[in-house]
């Protein structure tokens, strides 16, 4: 069985509404697309996703390439960060806090869980989808911290660097059952958010 686990295309940034409502920028719909492209043709048979809009878009967009259907599950969501004043820094500000949060995971740095609790709630959910699927090879739309922190974890890696350098959209090849790493799969020409304060 593989994995294809992909952090969501561009979402359209604003700082008046918490991250986990965004939707996809016009570039991320068309990123998402082109993601979709590259990943035709990998035997991908399911494909789940958390409910943020923008990981449903991006989902979508990669099911209607792949002639599947999008399932939602609960507990593939972002590190739980609601929008509270004062929340939207500068993007050395986020990366800063995001640093402090991979380092020190036992401890509450921003939003309503730690990264242990972060790691622990989503971790349950990738296995849960795993189980419901047995023997199937599957795309799981996720988000970057999140990702990042499962990821680290299964590959003894440092989770801050892994987060930020990961593309929007990008796909990482991951070998069951031990989640190893393979491929990652990223579009030619990066584009990044002017203030990407988000996973």
């Amino acid at each position: 069985m593989m994995l294809y686990m992909v952090r969501h295309a561009n979402p359209q940034v604003d700082p008046t509404v918490a991250a986990c409502k965004w939707r996809l920028s016009t570039v991320g719909i068309e990123r998402a697309g082109e993601l979709a492209k590259l990943l035709a043709g990998r035997g991908i048979e399911g494909v789940v996703c958390s409910g943020e809009p923008k990981a449903v878009e991006t989902a979508q967009i990669l099911a209607e390439q792949l002639g599947l259907q999008v399932e939602i599950e609960k507990g593939l969501q972002e590190h739980e960060r609601p929008l509270t004043p004062g929340s939207f820094t500068s993007r050395e500000e986020f990366q800063t806090q995001v640093r402090a949060f991979f380092e020190q995971p036992g401890r509450l740095v921003m939003g309503r869980e730690t990264a242990e609790q972060c790691f622990e709630r989503f971790n349950r959910a990738m296995h849960k989808v795993i189980g419901s699927h047995p023997d199937k090879t599957l795309a799981v739309v996720t988000h970057g911290t999140a990702l990042s922190l499962f990821i680290a974890r299964y590959n003894d890696l440092e989770g801050y660097t892994f987060w930020k350098g990961l593309g929007m959209p990008a796909c990482i090849q991951v070998k069951m059952p031990d989640f190893s790493t393979g491929e990652v799969i990223e579009l030619s020409e990066p584009f990044f958010l002017e203030r990407e304060n988000e996973e």
